[in-house]
């Protein structure tokens, strides 16, 4: 979601907010808040909220604003337009620029090694939920969550490089591909559980999937269930 859509969007819950505290629950309330809604007069009188929201503290004092829910609703619309201030200053960007170097790097590696991106992206929702830091409590790290031995047999210095990190974890998940003959499911056990422990449950499909852990039971499902939506 855009800063600009969350500060709309709390701009909404506070003028919703001030109308309940006047009027309180009930007909009255619908139907204002419905005409409002639907004459467009809604849209005008957030921007009005918007524009005095530098000063939070005057509509809690002239009465406007009564109640700590309001007053937390005012604090946060104070954030979002904050961040919103820093990220039209270009001083707020690095997450966005994170995610076109991962987008990128998931484009080049799926082409070099013939792996389709929306799996590469799969696993990476899975593994670290795209945080390029993210370090497991067995030692996983980076964005596919390679583990030590893995990344150094794949070339990988730095596991918390994006591009390196990205290059390592296709590369291996390439490898099991070609080992399973292009089976996603196999592929994807192994890379969860390791290729010895599909060999050593004799699992040879993915109707053998109760044979693996529960853990990878479940990263198959939720992998695929992304790949797939």
């Amino acid at each position: 979601m855009e800063v600009k859509s969350v500060e709309g969007y709390l701009g909404y819950e506070l003028m919703s907010k001030m109308l309940e505290s006047a009027l309180g629950e009930g007909e009255a309330f619908d139907i204002i808040m419905e005409s409002l809604l639907s004459s467009g007069a809604a849209d005008k009188l957030v921007e009005e909220l918007m524009s005095t929201i530098g000063d939070s503290n005057k509509l809690v004092k002239e009465g406007a604003v009564q109640g700590t829910e309001s007053s937390f609703f005012l604090e946060d619309l104070a954030k979002a337009k904050a961040v919103n201030h820093s990220i039209s200053n270009g001083s707020a960007t690095s997450g966005i620029h994170e995610r076109d170097r991962i987008n990128n790097a998931v484009m080049k590696y799926s082409k070099e090694y013939g792996v389709d991106e929306k799996l590469i992206h799969s696993i990476i929702k899975h593994e670290s939920n795209y945080n390029a830091s993210a370090v497991s409590s067995a030692g996983a790290m980076g964005l596919m969550q390679l583990m030590p031995a893995t990344a150094k047999d794949r070339g990988v210095r730095n596991p918390y490089d994006i591009e390196e990190n990205i290059a390592g974890g296709v590369k291996h998940l390439r490898e099991y591909l070609s080992r399973y003959n292009n089976n996603i499911e196999l592929a994807l056990m192994a890379y969860n559980a390791g290729p010895g422990t599909v060999s050593r449950r004799g699992v040879e499909s993915l109707e053998d999937l109760y044979k693996m852990p529960k853990e990878t039971q479940n990263y198959v499902k939720k992998v695929m269930n992304s790949y797939r939506s």
